[in-house]
């Protein structure tokens, strides 16, 4: 930490060339955790009022990557819609949604780790609907504990989200 230049070069290029209109689909929980967690973690960063690391924020900064995690948490929840198990789909198009022809299994991890994030989300926008969705999956993998041991499966055991 504490280059600061690289770091202002790095985000000026992401809010020049950053964009999640495409017609690709992701993984829920890689693109929360890498992407949405990095987008929030870097505007956290330049928006600190103690500036830990020093001056970090780029000229004109205003919001852009919090607008760029808005869109991409955004383009993640239709995951969280239309499950018969409330567990978050595995895939989203991001252009298109929840790809008809998914595979509709998700892991414990990647139904029950999206809450840092999708909260942190929510926080720094004042709309609790990405806390929610991240909130509800908990709940829902939660229920689904081993009657006999509580305990959940290992992160090879998969649920049916269809």
């Amino acid at each position: 930490m504490g280059d600061s230049d690289g770091f202002i070069q790095a985000v000026q290029l992401l809010t020049d060339h950053l964009s999640f209109n495409r017609n690709n689909t992701v993984q829920v929980f890689e693109a929360n955790i890498r992407v949405l967690g990095g987008l929030l973690s870097a505007h956290l960063i330049i928006t600190d009022p103690a500036q830990p690391f020093g001056n970090m924020t780029p000229p004109n900064y205003d919001d852009d990557l919090l607008h760029l995690a808005h869109d991409l948490g955004s383009r993640l929840l239709p995951a969280f819609e239309n499950t018969a198990t409330r567990l978050p789909h595995p895939r989203v198009n991001l252009l298109l949604g929840v790809p008809v022809d998914t595979h509709n299994s998700t892991c414990t991890a990647g139904a029950g780790s999206l809450l840092v994030e999708m909260g942190m989300l929510s926080h720094l926008l004042g709309d609790p609907v990405y806390e929610g969705a991240a909130r509800r999956a908990i709940k829902a993998l939660w229920s689904y504990r081993d009657a006999s041991t509580g305990l959940l499966g290992a992160l090879s055991a998969l649920y049916n989200v269809a």
